[in-house]
């Protein structure tokens, strides 16, 4: 989202910027200027499903900030952030201050020359961000803000829209320089995205697969493996070994019936969590295998960034996690 498809768009206006400049203003006018009315009938259309979506999966509790005005705000910010220069940069990335600087001259400089359709397409994509913000901020209360921009896809063309009307009403080598810098910036997400690198959503980079691959390795064939289902461990686990044990860490009457047969090891398998931790049975796993298993052997995969942590954790006020997946691995004791 914030960086491949941007990437792809906007160099594809830079390179034929001068064609752009010379034949498309009216092109630009024509698709910026109904920017409210697009972006109002597209909410339209698709509010009833995402608001129907949204209401059957609202729990009570909620993610970080949900039913907050902080939460709205920085659900904007995070897709006008990422929308601008992707969601594979930290903001303290001098890549991601590079690509601010250069969408504030574009689109500044834009404003300041009257650039037709630039307006439209920000009061367009600003409408599509306002209404997704809402509905996830105080409706589908489980959504986090970090997740707004996905969710917000659809106001990424009038984003779009409004870029190359300010980027051809601005004199050419300041345009090709600013476009350049934006260029740059959103290589440089793009990279971090292949190399798993500056995720603002640790989610995308869940050592799944790895996990699975570290358990089926060492595990016996009488041994009970205990998931998170939202960790995928255990579908990447049926892959590598089908016939070891397997529980869903939910299914509280699941793993009792399993632990009751005594495996010599259980591994139990989490995944980092916020505002949703009280979502999770692991307390309750440790306390029933604290009698009768040795203290686990902790594995832990997929640290975080030290300063992303350190900024969540201001941010949140609370302690935030440090590792995306963590595997404790419970030894039966000889009695």
């Amino acid at each position: 989202v914030g960086s491949v498809l941007p990437l792809f768009f906007f160099s594809i206006v830079f390179l034929g910027r001068g064609p752009t400049r010379c034949h498309n203003r009216a092109l630009i006018w024509g698709w910026g200027g109904g920017g409210g009315g697009g972006a109002a009938a597209g909410l339209v259309l698709y509010g009833p499903t995402l608001l129907a979506r949204a209401t059957a999966s609202s729990q009570a509790g909620g993610a970080a900030l949900a039913r907050s005005g902080l939460g709205l705000a920085l659900g904007l910010a995070m897709t006008g952030y990422t929308f601008a220069v992707g969601e594979t940069v930290f903001p303290w990335n001098p890549a991601a201050w590079l690509g601010l600087a250069a969408v504030g001259v574009i689109l500044v400089g834009g404003a300041g020359r009257r650039a037709r359709g630039l307006w439209p397409g920000l009061a367009g994509a600003a409408l599509c961000a306002l209404g997704v913000a809402i509905i996830t901020t105080f409706i589908s209360v489980n959504t986090p803000f970090l997740n707004v921009p996905v969710r917000a896809l659809f106001a990424w063309p009038f984003v779009g829209l409004a870029l190359v009307a300010g980027s051809v009403s601005l004199p050419r080598r300041v345009g090709r320089a600013a476009g350049g810098a934006l260029l740059l910036a959103w290589a440089v997400g793009l990279g971090n995205y292949y190399t798993g690198q500056q995720f603002l959503n640790p989610i995308y980079l869940t050592p799944a697969r790895e996990a699975a691959e570290l358990i089926a390795a060492g595990a016996g064939p009488q041994d009970l493996v205990i998931v998170e289902t939202d960790s995928l461990v255990g579908y990447y686990l049926a892959q590598e070994r089908a016939a070891l044990g397997v529980a869903d860490a939910a299914d509280g009457d699941a793993v009792g019936r399993l632990l009751g047969t005594t495996p010599p090891q259980v591994w139990l398998v989490t995944l980092g969590r916020d505002q949703t931790a009280g979502l999770s049975n692991a307390d309750s796993i440790r306390a029933a295998l604290a009698a009768d298993y040795a203290a686990p052997i902790i594995t832990r995969l997929l640290p975080l960034d030290p300063t992303y942590v350190r900024y969540k954790a201001l941010l949140l006020r609370r302690p935030a996690y440090t590792n995306r997946l963590t595997i404790e691995t419970f030894t039966r004791q000889t009695p």
